[in-house]
C-alpha cells in the first residue's frame, strides 16, 4: 500500500513510518517548507502538490498543535492545525480516487466521568475543541477518526514519551511528581502503529476510541506499574494532585475510553494496560 503520513516528525510518526516500511508498504512522508506552519493558503498548496506527487492509497494526517497551553495563546495556529488542516487533506484528496484517509485525534475531548464511548464530548479547552471539529470533514467524507493517548520509546530524543519521561527522571535519581487524580487508557506504540495499520488496510471508516482495558488507570499508577516492571524499586515518585500546578488552560481528569468498537471492527480484544507495558519496555531489556 502506498502511503503519505502527514506529521511524520513527531513522536507517533517518527514510529509509525519505520513499522510501515518493515510491513511492506511504500511510505512517503510529508515535508513542510519553512515558514508556512500560519500561512493556511501555502500550507494547503504545499498538500495538494504532495498529495498529486504521491498519489496515495492511504493517508494518515498526525499534523496537530498538541502543547495544550499554546492552544490557548493562539487560537489562530491551533485552530489551522488542528481544525482546518484534516478539513484541507480530507478536500484535497478527492482528487485521487480510492484513497482513504485515517486522522489521529484525542482523548483530551472527554472532559466528564469515564469510561467514555465514542459519542461523549465535553471539551475543556481549545486544544479540544478545536480536534474535535477537526474530526468533521474526515467524518464527512468517509474517512477514520481515532481518539487515543499512547506512550513507549521514543525514536527521537526531542520527543518523549510521558513514560520516557518517568523513566529519564527515575534514571536520575529525581523525585517523580505523578498526578493520581487524572485518569486515562494509554495504548502502546506497537499496538497503536498496528491498529493505524490494520484500519487503513481495511479502510474502516468512522470514529474509535483506541485504548488500554477501559477501567483505565491513573498517570501516578500508570508510572508505578512501569517502574516495578523494570524492577526500579529505588522509584521515588510523588502522587500529586494536577489543581496544584498552576496551568493556564483546564486539563481533563478522567479521558478513560471504551473502546469496544475499535475492538468490534477489528475483531481483537482491548489489550490490557499490563501487556502494553511489557510490549514497550521488555523486562529483558
Amino acid at each position: 500500500m502506498r502511503i503519505l503520513v502527514f506529521g511524520a516528525s513527531g513522536l507517533l510518526g517518527s514510529f509509525l513510518l519505520p513499522h510501515l516500511a518493515r510491513s511492506g508498504h511504500e511510505v512517503i512522508a510529508f515535508r513542510r517548507q519553512p515558514g508556512a506552519a500560519g500561512d493556511a493558503r501555502g500550507l494547503e498548496a504545499q498538500f495538494a502538490h504532495a498529495i498529486d506527487e504521491a498519489r496515495p492509497q492511504g493517508v494518515v494526517n498526525l499534523i496537530a498543535l498538541t502543547q495544550v497551553d499554546a492552544c490557548e495563546d493562539d487560537l489562530a495556529l491551533a485552530s489551522l492545525l488542528n481544525a482546518q488542516v484534516p478539513e484541507m487533506l480530507s478536500r484535497l484528496l478527492g482528487r485521487v480516487p480510492g484513497s482513504f484517509l485515517l486522522h489521529v485525534s484525542t482523548d483530551q475531548l472527554y472532559g466528564t466521568a469515564g469510561p467514555h464511548p465514542e459519542e461523549d464530548f465535553h471539551p475543556l479547552n481549545v486544544y479540544a475543541l478545536t480536534k474535535y471539529h477537526g474530526e468533521f470533514p474526515v467524518l464527512e467524507r468517509g474517512g477514520c477518526v481515532l481518539r487515543t493517548n499512547f506512550f513507549g520509546r521514543s525514536p527521537t530524543p526531542a520527543r518523549a514519551s510521558l513514560s520516557d519521561w518517568i523513566l529519564g527522571e527515575v534514571a536520575k535519581g529525581a523525585t517523580v511528581p505523578v498526578f493520581d487524580d487524572v485518569l486515562f487508557s494509554p495504548l502502546g506504540l506497537h499496538t497503536l502503529s498496528r491498529t493505524i495499520e490494520a484500519l487503513l488496510l481495511r479502510r474502516v471508516a468512522g470514529l474509535f476510541n483506541a485504548g488500554s482495558a477501559q477501567q483505565g488507570l491513573s498517570k501516578a499508577d500508570f508510572a508505578a506499574l512501569l517502574c516495578r516492571h523494570l524492577g526500579l524499586s529505588g522509584a521515588r515518585l510523588e502522587p500529586r494532585s494536577i489543581e496544584r500546578l498552576a496551568l493556564r488552560a483546564p486539563r481533563p481528569r478522567d479521558m478513560r475510553m471504551r473502546s469496544a468498537r475499535l475492538a468490534d471492527a477489528l475483531a481483537w480484544q482491548v489489550p490490557d494496560i499490563h501487556e502494553e507495558i511489557e510490549h514497550e519496555y521488555p523486562a529483558a531489556h
